[in-house]
């Protein structure tokens, strides 16, 4: 699984980070490709300060 830690308030932030996966970092990628069409999204407890909100992105992926 690839994890990718999101910090910030949401919407925006996990919408950041989802388009940094798709758009620049799995397309950019070479050691690794998509091993699955889903993904996990882990939420922590929400916060007083949006801004300190954090979540995770897994994907699976596979050695290219």
């Amino acid at each position: 699984m690839g994890s990718f830690p999101c910090h910030g308030a949401m919407p925006k932030a996990l919408r950041d980070v989802n388009t940094r996966i798709w758009n620049e970092w799995l397309p950019n990628c070479t050691e690794y490709r998509l091993g699955g069409n889903y993904d996990i999204e882990m939420y922590t407890a929400p916060t007083e300060d949006p801004a300190k909100t954090y979540s995770e992105i897994w994907i699976p992926v596979v050695k290219a």
